[in-house]
């Protein structure tokens, strides 16, 4: 289980977060090559608000000053939303846009989750340069 205690890699300490990840080996096909992050700190803001916070993609501006457009697309059910999203060009950078799939819950002990994963899906517009991966690339 990707958020068992063991196995976190402390990487970043800054402003009084602490930054870990984990190699997210066993979940899926090629998980060994990604990690799985997560800050620890404390927030000035009940968790149920922060949690509203990031889980409404109208909010992101709010704090992300990279963000350079976005769009929810369709919701799959209460919790689970399509997204799509484009980064701000920088210099000879063209901008990046991407489909984020993202869900939401409260869990059981009382504490929340949010996760996204990356969709394939066409671009939306021809000013941006398609942001993916595929997690069998060797490179």
């Amino acid at each position: 289980h990707v958020l068992a205690s063991d196995g976190w890699e402390h990487v970043a300490r800054r402003d009084g977060v602490d930054v870990y990840r984990k190699k997210m080996g066993g979940l899926y096909a090629g998980g060994d090559k990604f990690y799985c992050v997560k800050a620890v700190g404390v927030v000035n803001a009940s968790a149920v608000d922060l949690f509203n916070l990031l889980k409404d993609p109208s909010r992101i501006e709010e704090y992300n000053a990279e963000l350079g457009g976005i769009e929810e697309l369709e919701d799959l059910d209460a919790s689970t939303k399509l997204t799509w999203a484009a980064s701000k060009r920088y210099g000879l950078f063209k901008a990046r846009d991407f489909v984020t799939r993202t869900h939401h819950r409260r869990m059981p002990d009382g504490s929340y989750v949010i996760m996204s994963r990356r969709v394939s899906a066409c671009a939306r517009a021809c000013a941006h340069v398609r942001t993916a991966f595929d997690p069998r690339d060797e490179r």
